[in-house]
């Protein structure tokens, strides 16, 4: 990894796209088992991934190369969109796949649970064959698979837990990003970025567990609390028909009523929905990551209903990672230390930010901007993370501005002393 003047390491990914596809480009009566995982293990035998809707008008017109490959051009995008007839599905993921470009990422998980990360090694292309199930594809330079789903970041895990898919979509979020590049990276041959481990503490804990995990740190949480009482858990209790609450614990005494949850760590919780439910349960415990929110405005110290603070929980974790096994892509530091605080910004070469866009001049002080994970310098793709301790550079190539400012920190950022 390379490092700046005063020691903080840096990772510049600038240009690099990351993307999320899905290896199913069949009709819903054409999907079987045996169809999709024969495609599929074909893609990765193959080392390509591609999108569907290989419309029988469409008809490439320009000139393939020697092995019959056709790459799109400004008339076969037309050509293509055309063919489409405006389903917005079919036209959305082949512009997603136009923007994609070599030194890419990309990761798919099969219907075998196995997830597989690539580094593109093409432009998007296609074949004039009508009884190909891919449209347009590119290549990869090969597939890192992860068998275990434990050994995939939580990020990851979660992003792929969600119910709704589209047929590809383009990374936003800082760490999922990084995340996906480090998936490949790390078992790569010739490493091209060196991604460190994430760090976790008080101040990021919930954001770095899946779904599952924080479910299981709540369930440490009220198992601790109530355990003496005599409430015991079952797994009976978490029944897909329960889909309101996790889980719930009953007690060998049947007048007393259970106790249950609802666990959100990417969502905020309205506490509305629960409120009704006060004759029903002994406790409804709550927590979510982002929050919550009420139109009525409730005063819980009447109700069942009891919210689960971040310093409660946080205080179960370091029992619960006693018998929990971290993925090679998490460090946990037992701190109460925030890890933006221990980078310098004296009054000499930074000030905080004054306005709402960035300043584009030359740069003499560079303004800065905290949230609660990241410190922005002049951009807000140019910014220190803490739980990578790094400075991450995700800016434009040739952007004159952006890299002056690069410059600038590369000398003058440091650590505290």
């Amino acid at each position: 990894m390379e490092i700046t003047k005063n020691g903080i390491p840096y990772i510049d990914i600038s240009g690099v796209n990351c993307w999320i596809a899905y290896l199913m480009p069949f009709l819903k009566e054409n999907r079987t088992p045996e169809t999709v995982e024969n495609f599929q293990n074909e893609c990765i035998k193959n080392n390509v991934f591609g999108m569907g809707w290989n419309f029988k008008c469409f008809n490439p017109q320009g000139t393939p190369d020697e092995n019959g490959r056709y790459y799109i051009t400004d008339n076969e995008k037309k050509n293509y969109e055309s063919a489409c007839n405006g389903d917005s599905a079919a036209i959305n993921a082949f512009e997603r796949y136009c923007n994609m470009k070599e030194g890419d990422y990309v990761v798919v998980r099969l219907k075998n649970s196995h997830y597989y990360f690539g580094k593109i090694s093409s432009k998007a292309y296609c074949y004039n064959d009508k009884d190909d199930p891919l449209s347009w594809r590119c290549d990869v330079e090969r597939w890192i698979e992860y068998k275990s789903q434990e050994d995939v970041a939580s990020e990851i895990v979660g992003r792929f837990s969600q119910r709704l898919h589209p047929t590809v979509t383009r990374v936003a979020n800082k760490r999922l990003r990084l995340t996906i590049i480090a998936s490949y990276e790390n078992k790569a041959e010739n490493k091209t970025h060196d991604i460190p481990t994430v760090k976790f503490n008080k101040y990021n804990f919930t954001s770095c567990l899946a779904y599952d995990e924080l479910e299981d740190l709540v369930f440490e949480y009220i198992n601790h609390k109530h355990n003496v009482e005599g409430y015991k858990f079952y797994p009976s209790s978490c029944k897909v028909n329960r889909q309101k609450y996790e889980f719930a614990l009953t007690h060998k005494n049947k007048d007393k009523k259970p106790i249950t949850c609802q666990v959100k760590n990417h969502k905020k919780i309205k506490i509305d929905d629960y409120i009704g439910d006060k004759d029903v349960y002994e406790k409804i415990y709550l927590f979510s990551g982002l929050g919550y929110e009420s139109k009525l405005n409730y005063d819980l110290s009447n109700t069942s209903i009891v919210i689960i603070s971040d310093e409660e929980l946080y205080s179960v974790l370091p029992l619960y990672l006693e018998n929990k096994r971290l993925n090679s892509f998490y460090e946990f530091e037992n701190d109460n230390k925030c890890f933006l605080d221990k980078v310098d910004l004296p009054e000499e070469h930074f000030e905080k930010k004054r306005q709402k866009s960035w300043p584009q001049k030359a740069v003499d002080k560079v303004q800065f901007e905290k949230d609660n994970q990241y410190i922005y310098f002049g951009d807000d793709n140019i910014y220190y993370s803490g739980e990578y301790d790094a400075l991450i550079i995700n800016c434009e190539k040739g952007n004159k501005h952006k890299l002056e400012i690069v410059d600038f920190l590369k000398n003058h950022l440091s650590y505290k002393r």
